[in-house]
């Protein structure tokens, strides 16, 4: 009706006719008398039709969240004050004495039960930026949610939406895959060992021929050894069993023990390998083993996925708020279709020029498990046939 009122107007304005007098001004009229002119009118109409939608929207909202078959909404205005929750989100936050009173005291209540870390005191921006996130409750009883958060623009302002979903079933089976796989890899763990160890004596035994068949056996087993070691450190992080021992870490050092350590390999491929530090030591709040092993894992990539006679780059990158460490290569570069998969686990990008290279496909993943462990994250960026640079980012130490 208010927007019927308002069209109304619209076309019957060109043909109504208002007198004015000669040499005065129009006086504009107030009150009940000006409402009752013909623009009164269509001012009233328009404010009336924005009240309606109004009206309209947080109607729909409201039966959505009411009526919702995921686990819980809860929705908050940009004041930050809970406009709505359903009945599942105050009896969980009830059980796990989570306050419903104001947006940062529900975040603050979540924090505790995060399984990624990094989440601990983050502002919403910094969740929106992390979402999903999942959450471990143990009351009533045991049950895992996938909380997504996301903004609801009504008019001009932002309300802040948090919407969970009950994964248990799913959460449950993951755990007891991960568990299985990892019993499985501890069993080859041993006749694995045993193998490498038995190849290596027969190669300095064995003369010819032979020598040369053990010495693939050795190859191949060392191979394979890695593989079941880093299946096993990404099992232990996705279950949380991997002990994260936080510290203050000089990158400058890890750099430099990193390049020590890949000196050989980078000699053998005829790769030169650059350290460029800081001007000034730089520091974060991190794992040491876990970040070193996640640059030398990043760096070997780099070389096993570059023409001999290339340059790659340990660089570290100061920015307003993180710490990057940079590993650059002048390799064959990953196409853009297989950036967004390639930290899956066992995913490998395939081109001409790397195929016959051998690997895996889980170091990249191992990578983003433990950095993302430590409240960092990976990023990367890759020039098809040129270059890739991969990057561990860390928040600055305060």
């Amino acid at each position: 009706a208010a927007v019927s009122l308002g069209i109304t107007y619209e076309a019957i304005q060109p043909h109504l006719r208002i007198p004015e007098a000669k040499g005065r001004s129009i006086i504009v009229r107030k009150g009940i008398s000006g409402l009752l002119t013909p623009g009164g009118i269509q001012s009233q109409a328009f404010v009336l039709n924005d009240i309606t939608n109004q009206l309209i929207f947080e109607k729909e909202l409201s039966d959505r969240i009411l009526l919702s078959d995921v686990f819980g909404v809860a929705v908050f205005d940009p004041q930050g004050s809970l406009v709505i929750a359903n009945r599942d989100v105050h009896d969980f936050c009830r059980a796990n004495a989570i306050s419903l009173d104001g947006r940062d005291r529900f975040m603050e209540g979540l924090t505790p039960f995060i399984m990624e870390k990094g989440n601990e005191g983050a502002l919403f921006d910094e969740w929106l930026q992390r979402t999903p996130i999942t959450v471990s409750l143990t009351k009533p009883d045991k049950q895992y949610l996938k909380v997504d958060i996301s903004t609801l623009p009504v008019g001009e302002k932002q309300y802040s939406l948090f919407i969970l979903t009950n994964i248990t079933k799913l959460k449950e089976v993951e755990i007891l895959k991960g568990q299985i796989v990892s019993i499985v890899s501890h069993e080859l763990k041993t006749p694995m060992t045993n193998i490498m160890g038995f190849s290596e004596i027969l190669v300095e035994e064995l003369e010819g021929e032979m020598k040369h068949f053990a010495g693939i056996i050795q190859e191949e087993s060392v191979r394979l050894t890695k593989f079941v070691n880093t299946f096993l450190d990404i099992n232990r992080i996705e279950e949380g069993r991997q002990q994260i021992k936080m510290v203050p870490v000089l990158l400058s050092d890890l750099l430099e023990e990193a390049a020590l350590t890949l000196s050989p390999l980078a000699e053998k491929k005829g790769i030169k390998l650059l350290v460029q530090k800081a001007v000034l030591p730089v520091s974060v709040s991190a794992d040491r083993d876990l970040t070193k092993q996640c640059i030398i894992n990043l760096a070997e990539n780099a070389m096993k996925y570059s023409p001999p006679n290339r340059e790659v780059t340990l660089q570290i990158e100061e920015t307003a708020d993180t710490v990057r460490v940079n590993i650059i290569d002048q390799g064959y570069g990953i196409r853009n279709e297989d950036l967004n998969n390639i930290f899956e686990k066992f995913f490998r990008s395939s081109s001409e020029e790397t195929e016959d290279i051998k690997g895996s496909g889980l170091g990249l993943s191992f990578v983003k498990e433990a950095v993302e462990a430590q409240g960092g994250r990976i990023a990367v960026t890759s020039t098809y046939g040129l270059r890739s640079t991969f990057s561990l980012v860390f928040p600055k130490a305060a």
